[in-house]
């Protein structure tokens, strides 16, 4: 029981106080490899692209009228 308390300990540990770095790090080389620019929110650029995703699905839906038909 003490062996498993102390790995589970570690692992939440590490993962609270590394992991939120190692994604900063992550978003950086992401930005770097396709931007070619670290500064780039890559963040923003993929909620953007996902909000002209949904916006243009939304759109398609209500311009053909979804399968409703107007009396």
């Amino acid at each position: 029981m003490t062996i498993f308390l102390a790995i589970t300990v570690t692992f939440w540990w590490s993962v609270i106080n590394f992991y939120p770095k190692h994604i900063a790090y992550l978003a950086r080389r992401f930005s770097y490899y396709v931007f070619e620019d670290e500064n780039v929110n890559a963040i923003m650029v993929f909620r953007h692209w996902v909000a002209r995703r949904v916006g243009g699905a939304w759109n398609s839906l209500r311009g053909s009228g979804a399968g409703v038909k107007e009396l």
